[in-house]
């Protein structure tokens, strides 16, 4: 399966990215405000970066996946990525949202 890891620095995300990776994600797209936290994210196992500052995480996901999308989205943000989520989520696909910070 294709995972998306908002915040992927944060203490729970960091562990989100851990435990995809040991059960054998395909994928693991995670988000970042800059590229040294996107780095950390990949030591960790993220395979594909999105600054959100430079970047539209759901282009991004949608020219990787081929339009298909990912399966498992785990969202921190809320209301204002709900729109980006719902264009990067596959059919049926599972979107988690821990908290709502906006």
């Amino acid at each position: 399966q294709d995972v998306l890891i908002h915040a992927g620095a944060s203490g729970v995300s960091t562990a989100a990215i851990q435990i995809a990776r040991k059960f054998g994600a395909r994928r693991i797209f995670t988000t970042a405000s800059s590229n040294e936290k996107l780095e950390y994210c990949r030591q960790l196992g993220a395979t594909h970066l999105i600054n959100y500052k430079t970047e539209d995480f759901a282009e991004f996901i949608h020219d990787i996946t081929d339009g298909h999308g990912v399966d498992i989205i785990i969202d921190y943000i809320g209301v204002d990525y709900w729109k980006a989520n719902m264009d990067s989520l596959a059919v049926d696909g599972h979107m988690v949202v821990l908290a709502f910070m906006s």
